[in-house]
């Protein structure tokens, strides 16, 4: 038997960007900044280019929310009443814990929340670091985040932004025939290695087959 597959996040990425229905060839298909596909997004397409944002976190999770719906059937007189599971689709939430940095910076990721809350924006979410797998981009409903806190500590504050809807994921490792894009409808799409600079098309992501 071989050993657990496991992983460490070294250098991960967090980065938002309000979302801009005015942007050239905006389409509400878009998951990213100028609907770039997951496996050619950057932080350079974020608010938050510079990566400092990233340095302020110490967990971010896309956590999932299953929906538990159920049908009761009543009894009949020739079968039993019985309970049948009737899910709707699961809902999922980006949740983090960082640093509270708007003692330092006025464009930090503390002013961001609380500048744009309740905005719909753009997420990227790399545990690689950035442009490579595994990583997440989406939209999601930025909440403004705790201001303050105990005295003669470092600050720390967390967010909960709900996500607008499923994610596209990149998974795997970095290299031809090693990783796959998982797009919210679920069609998953094997990665070349050339595909790392090939972008999306503006309507719906295209991604080059290993």
């Amino acid at each position: 038997m071989s050993d657990a597959l496991r992983f460490k996040i070294t250098d991960g990425v967090l980065a938002f960007s309000v979302v801009d229905t005015a942007a050239l060839g905006y389409s509400d298909a878009w998951q990213s900044p100028g609907g770039v596909a997951v496996n050619v997004a950057t932080l350079a397409d974020y608010t938050d280019a510079s990566a400092q944002w990233s340095c302020q976190v110490s967990t971010a999770t896309i956590d999932a929310s299953a929906d538990t719906t159920t049908e009761s059937v009543e009894a009949t007189w020739c079968s039993p009443a019985k309970t049948t599971p009737n899910p709707g689709e699961t809902s999922f939430t980006i949740n983090a814990t960082f640093f509270q940095d708007q003692g330092h910076d006025d464009a930090g990721l503390w002013s961001f929340l609380y500048a744009n809350d309740t905005k719909e924006a753009y997420f990227y979410m790399g545990l690689g670091g950035d442009a490579a797998p595994p990583a997440a981009i989406g939209r999601c409903r930025i909440t403004a985040a705790t201001f303050g806190g105990a005295g003669q500590v470092s600050l720390t504050a967390t967010l909960s932004c709900p996500v607008s809807r499923r994610y596209d994921a990149w998974v795997g490792a970095a290299g031809a025939g090693n990783s796959s894009v998982i797009t919210a409808d679920g069609t998953v799409t094997p990665i070349a290695l050339a595909a790392d600079t090939e972008a999306a098309d503006t309507d719906t992501a295209e991604y080059a087959a290993a």
